[in-house]
């Protein structure tokens, strides 16, 4: 997979009023033939709810400001962005977790899992049925 600015940007999650925490980074990354679905938003999305069920209470993006599908996004998340030198760094503070975000990452992990295990019996079915079929070359 190739690294294409126009589509991606570093999240550094940073626990401001955390000092004894560690603070971590994430990448968003969509490929250029999935885009146009919403999935960096989804991805956005799971970060911070992710984010905020571990104890972050500040998301911290930087990327150039001609990035446009990022700056998109962070804007459709309410995200402060600040301009500077044509580069730009947004904040977004996050609520505390609770009982209703914990319980909505489970069950969306789960989910996810769940998709995942039909998708992959589903490809397996079909190479063991493509190997069974005879070819074009034998009949």
């Amino acid at each position: 997979m190739s690294w294409n600015s126009s589509a991606s940007a570093i999240w550094p999650i940073c626990p401001p009023k955390a000092p004894s925490a560690r603070p971590s980074s994430a990448c968003l990354s969509v490929l250029e033939s999935a885009r146009g679905r919403g999935i960096g938003t989804k991805l956005f999305e799971r970060a911070a709810m992710r984010s905020r069920n571990t104890h972050v209470s500040v998301l911290y993006m930087h990327c150039l400001s001609r990035n446009s599908t990022i700056m998109h996004i962070a804007r459709k998340s309410g995200i402060k962005i600040e301009y500077a030198y044509g580069e730009a760094d947004a904040y977004l503070s996050l609520a505390p977790a609770d009982q209703s975000s914990i319980m909505a990452e489970m069950l969306q992990e789960q989910a996810a899992v769940f998709d995942y295990a039909i998708k992959r019996q589903a490809h397996r079915a079909s190479q063991v049925f493509q190997a069974f079929m005879p070819t074009a070359d034998a009949a």
